[in-house]
């Protein structure tokens, strides 16, 4: 039995034990360093170093969220000075104009890394910021020895992804358990 069949099966399960499915995401892998990306005009790709740094990051997910109508305070979950600052941990910060739009994190460790909460500001987007700060952190995540980068993908961001060079090798689906 092969393990896409496996992977169907276990979800075909958790739709019968009453679990909703909340998301899926495609799991992608870059081998090999990818390219530098021009830097447009007005922009400054600037990586986090310190508290302020950290407070971009944040401001542009708490954008993001709330452009998403997503609850803002998830945002202190993943997007602090403990998280980001962390030493096997690397982000960085496009800024336009001087104020922070896009953004990025990748967490390093042995034979790969993974690239974390890739932003964009909804105004900035379509201007290659999302390839800019993604592409940044992959080559850090090199940079640190891994040998494979991965990510998972947003339907909106794996168009981006595939050409900057990662390749597919699953799909996550995620799941929720309902609360009685």
């Amino acid at each position: 039995m092969d393990e896409l069949h496996l992977a169907n099966d276990l979800a075909a399960q958790a739709r019968t034990e009453g679990l909703q499915l909340q998301s899926t995401a495609l799991g992608m892998a870059l081998h090999t360093p990818p390219p530098a990306s021009a830097v447009p005009p007005e922009t400054e790709l600037v990586q986090v170093m310190d508290r302020s740094g950290v407070d971009e990051f944040v401001a542009v997910h708490r954008s993001v969220f709330r452009d998403g109508r997503r609850d803002v305070g998830a945002v202190d979950h993943f997007a602090s000075p403990g998280a980001l600052l962390a030493p096997n941990v690397a982000a960085v910060v496009a800024r336009v104009n001087g104020t922070p739009v896009s953004c990025a994190m990748v967490i390093h460790g042995g034979p790969a890394a993974g690239v974390y909460w890739v932003a964009t500001a909804a105004a900035a987007r379509n201007r290659g910021l999302g390839t800019l700060v993604t592409g940044a952190v992959a080559r850090m995540g090199f940079d640190y020895g891994a040998d494979v980068v991965v990510l998972q993908a947003t339907e909106l961001g794996a168009p981006v992804y595939r050409r900057m060079g990662f390749v597919p090798f699953t799909d996550y689906q995620r799941f929720l358990v309902p609360w009685e």
